[in-house]
């Protein structure tokens, strides 16, 4: 089993291990197919599979607007848990973009039968009082999810890969400032201690909004991301290494445009080595785990953005990536 089989066995039926994920399967999609076509793999696929997995996430469009996050929530009645999600459909419109780029006919007209001005309006229903955004909301825009900075930079991407003007920048940019931590880091939402992953999400959605990031404590910002890194990178200080975190971290240090030095690049690259499965392919968290296909495709994607073949603000891989 290489890593391209890894990523392929997660677009059928899900392995043991992943079953919970069943919920989440366009997240599980994007990782996948995202992957693949780091790996260089995408090209080779056949056209009718191409179609094929694009004509699954069609499934999860509802109401021509916006996309659930999984087929299995597809209750076939109106409820608050078959409702759109704000992270189902960037992963949706990731997908979706990948596979129009390798000729599906059917990613194709799936992204050109979105109704926009629709999805614009649920948006901005997405988007609360305070500047938050919600994974999830009521046709009256009451929240039926939880809010944090992952839903804000997924709304801005969305607005970005739909070529719309949606949201309130200078709102939630506000707001997004009011995350940001004493160590310079960004929590999820105000009062939250710093984390890598939500530090990225912050500084994608106000580059997605043209915010200038020189409003943010700078010096303090780079000092917390490359105090993450031991030998690979943790998401706070003093917490265990993850390969997911040599993206999170090396795409806001990307952000910021700051370049890190060789020794860092070297330490990442041994921790990255040791995560990676020499049998079955693929990254593993830990080094000695299982790899998964969250953690395989974040590790090609932190390497890609070294080489400016990923795209932070859309977390997707360049045109010319192949």
């Amino acid at each position: 089993m290489t890593v391209d089989s890894l990523f392929k066995f997660h677009l059928g039926l899900l392995p043991p291990q992943a079953v919970t994920e069943d919920s989440n399967r366009l997240a599980v999609a994007y990782f996948a197919i995202c992957g693949l076509e780091l790996s260089g793999a995408l090209p080779d696929v056949r056209p009718d599979i191409l179609n094929s997995w694009a004509r699954t996430v069609a499934l999860n469009l509802v109401d021509y607007m916006a996309f659930r996050g999984s087929w299995s929530m597809n209750v076939g009645a109106p409820c608050v848990y078959d409702c759109p999600d704000i992270m189902g459909t960037l992963f949706a419109l990731q997908v979706l973009t990948l596979l129009a780029r390798r000729g599906s006919c059917d990613a194709n007209a799936t992204l050109q039968s979105i109704n926009t001005a629709k999805t614009a309006d649920w948006l901005r229903k997405c988007v609360q009082p305070d500047g938050s955004v919600a994974a999830r909301v009521r046709d009256d825009g009451t929240p039926i999810s939880e809010v944090d900075l992952r839903f804000t930079y997924a709304a801005c991407a969305v607005q970005r890969l739909l070529h719309i003007d949606a949201l309130d920048g200078d709102k939630i940019a506000a707001y997004i400032a009011r995350c940001v931590a004493f160590d310079g880091g960004i929590g999820a939402f105000p009062g939250t201690e710093g984390h890598a992953g939500t530090t990225f999400c912050g500084l994608a959605a106000l580059r997605l909004l043209d915010r200038d990031l020189t409003a943010l404590p700078f010096v303090s910002t780079k000092r917390f991301l490359l105090n993450l890194q031991g030998s690979g990178f943790c998401g706070r200080i003093g917490k265990l290494e993850d390969t997911c975190y040599s993206f999170w971290v090396g795409g806001s240090l990307a952000l910021l445009e700051i370049d890190r030095p060789p020794a860092s690049l070297a330490t990442e690259d041994d921790f990255l080595r040791r995560t990676e499965d020499k049998l079955t392919g693929g990254h593993s968290p830990h080094p000695d785990g299982q790899p998964d296909v969250m953690h395989s495709c974040l590790a090609l994607a932190a390497l890609a953005l070294r080489e400016n073949r990923f795209d932070p603000l859309t977390s997707l891989p360049t045109r010319d990536t192949t």
